[in-house]
């Protein structure tokens, strides 16, 4: 608010065709033109300057020039601004006139209404609802599955397994499919085979092997 009303009053004072901001860039661009030297001009608008030894190309109808100033801001730039000395032109015909003293005013004619204070609301003891679409959205966050950071490859690994609806679930107890061992009732007769048992040697026994015969 207290912004607003400053803007307000300065457009007010200010007595000149476009703003203070305006104004002074292109009077800070205007005392650059010495290091400007203009080349040629076409009939399409087309023109060349050069600044400092390098070549720079403008087209005045379209208001565009080769650093992008002039298009990006809407004022002229320095290479504009020596084409309108030269051809003794009026830089306020190439000036936006969004920058305009009267579009300013005209902005910022309206106010913002003042507000009162915490203590002067309403006290109601009503619980304030979201609306059924916040809910909604809140719902459908739950649960809601991360998202992969980038998309694989062809030859790199999956990002996660196949879910179960993909894979093929086999039992452990009878081979077959679309159950477990937990919910299977086939009866299957497993083979208890005997374990084998192991031979404890006594460490004090030594075993002698068959001895052959010395010749003498």
């Amino acid at each position: 608010m207290q912004r607003i009303e400053l803007r307000k009053k300065k457009t007010k004072d200010h007595k000149g065709r476009f703003t203070m901001r305006a104004t002074q860039f292109l009077a800070d661009e205007q005392e650059k033109l010495k290091f400007i030297k203009y080349v040629s001009g076409s009939s399409q608008g087309r023109c060349e300057v050069l600044d400092c030894g390098k070549s720079v190309s403008l087209n005045m109808r379209m208001r565009t020039c080769a650093c992008r100033k002039w298009e990006m801001s809407g004022l002229p730039c320095r290479h504009a601004l020596r084409v309108i000395a030269t051809k003794k032109l009026n830089h306020d015909d190439y000036t936006s006139e969004w920058y305009s003293n009267a579009k300013q005013k005209h902005i910022y004619a309206s106010s913002i209404e003042p507000v009162n204070g915490m203590r002067f609301w309403k006290k109601s003891g009503d619980v304030i609802k979201p609306p059924p679409a916040l809910v909604e959205e809140i719902q459908n966050m739950k649960g809601r599955k991360p998202k992969p950071k980038r998309k694989k490859e062809r030859h790199e690994s999956p990002t996660k397994k196949a879910s179960r609806r993909k894979r093929i679930m086999h039992c452990g107890r009878c081979g077959e499919t679309g159950h477990n061992v937990t919910k299977c009732h086939n009866m299957v007769l497993e083979m208890h085979r005997p374990k084998k048992k192991t031979q404890i040697e006594d460490p004090g026994y030594e075993s002698q092997g068959p001895t052959q015969p010395t010749q003498e």
